[in-house]
């Protein structure tokens, strides 16, 4: 019950239930490779195990443990290129935690008790990613923990709420149907087409968080090798067909 995956699915029952979903959750065995482990074990690995591969240049492991798409995607990248865009995400994310304050992370969400002020020491005091993290986790605060907060630090300024808007990436026929359903029920706006609806929204919580998808997309284009900002603004849903 204590393993990663157990409480993430503990939590997800007691959404359920203070939504009093109508969900029925099922649960599935996670065998031969936990959230944490590290290492590829046959053809099924967490997805750590093989990032951890990939960085290490062990290319046939990861490719043993992803399948179609995915395997095309790694196969289009080299070794070098994706230690490239790793190295460069750490320095990224160096100077941002050493040019912001302990009150700038304190206003992120899983930020408390003085965990800000944990976080800047170690930023001054390390000169990687792993050890800032190692240096600030334990029992109390979990290296994942860090590692979101960073991440957040990333792309906002401030605690923002996700769950303001319901964006569609890829949809098929069946997928069609659905969204149609959506847009007479959901509670939160469906997107469809960002920029129309970036131009008239008008609410100041739904701008944060349009906000913040805008500047991680930014984020991750230099990380890819490309200096072109504004993908949200030119990237519509991806329609899949039957065929």
């Amino acid at each position: 019950l204590f393993q990663p995956n157990s409480t993430l699915a503990i939590e997800y029952i007691r959404a359920l239930n203070n939504a009093k979903s109508q969900i029925i959750p099922i649960a599935l065995p996670r065998k031969n490779a936990l959230h944490s482990d590290k290492d590829i074990k046959g053809c099924i690995a967490s997805a750590s195990a093989i990032r951890l591969s990939l960085y290490k240049g062990d290319t046939q492991s990861a490719l043993s443990a992803v399948t179609g798409q995915t395997r095309a995607a790694l196969l289009a990248c080299t070794e070098s290129s994706l230690k490239y865009r790793c190295k460069l995400w750490e320095k990224l994310a160096l100077y941002r935690l050493r040019s912001i304050s302990a009150q700038d992370i304190a206003l992120i969400a899983d930020t408390s008790e003085g965990l800000e002020n944990a976080i800047i020491k170690a930023a001054m005091k390390n000169t990687s990613l792993d050890s800032i993290i190692k240096s600030v986790s334990g029992k109390r605060y979990p290296p994942t923990r860090i590692m979101r907060i960073i991440c957040q630090l990333m792309v906002l300024t401030e605690k923002t709420s996700f769950n303001t808007y319901i964006r569609i990436l890829a949809m098929n026929d069946r997928g069609r149907g659905i969204i149609k359903k959506l847009r007479q029920k959901a509670t939160a706006p469906v997107i469809t087409n960002f920029p129309d609806f970036y131009k008239n929204n008008t609410d100041s919580a739904v701008k944060a968080c349009l906000d913040a998808d805008i500047s991680a997309t930014n984020l991750l284009s230099l990380l890819q090798g490309s200096n072109a900002a504004g993908d949200d603004f030119r990237q519509k849903p991806v329609y899949i067909s039957a065929g």
